[in-house]
């Protein structure tokens, strides 16, 4: 028997004002340091066997964000980091927005470590694996329509220990 899914409509992006955990959203009030949510997303992707070579704060379109940039396997990786659009821009509403943006991308990592644990060959670091042009798994299979080979590890990269608590 085929399985055929229901129709879903497009995700709406909410601005960060209207954002609540009436909605689902959930991290949109942290009061955790851009600092101390950096240093979290490192150790979480420490957990997954990568690291965090780059934070990297700027905006995508009309939307602040960061480019996290990583090293996983000898291969580089990226993922891309979209706050929830702002209505009206205060220094504090954008602090706010981009440590939310920094909680969920925690988050999801720290979920995708305990994922592992139940769901065997799971491998959550391979969409943002970078390929010989510079883009991610996912931008690439939707340019091409296809996975693209991932490149050889980089002999200029040397893999090391992760350790907490150090810049």
């Amino acid at each position: 028997m085929d399985f055929i899914p229901d129709d879903h409509d497009d995700l709406t992006i909410p601005y960060f004002e209207d954002a609540s955990s009436s909605l689902g959203i959930v991290g949109h009030s942290t009061n955790r340091s851009e600092r101390e949510l950096k240093v979290e997303i490192e150790r979480a992707m420490g957990h997954l066997g990568a690291s965090v070579t780059l934070f990297q704060a700027g905006k995508f379109a009309d939307r602040f964000g960061y480019r996290i940039e990583f090293l996983w396997g000898g291969s580089k990786g990226r993922i891309d980091v979209a706050a929830l659009p702002i209505r009206k821009e205060t220094e504090g509403r954008i602090s706010q927005a981009k440590r939310h943006a920094l909680y969920s991308v925690m988050n999801r990592l720290e979920s995708q470590f305990n994922s592992q644990l139940v769901m065997p060959g799971d491998v959550p670091l391979v969409p943002y694996m970078m390929d010989n042009k510079g883009r991610t798994m996912i931008e690439a299979m939707r340019e091409e329509g296809r996975l693209p080979a991932l490149p050889s590890p980089s002999p200029d990269i040397v893999e090391g220990d992760w350790r907490e608590g150090e810049d």
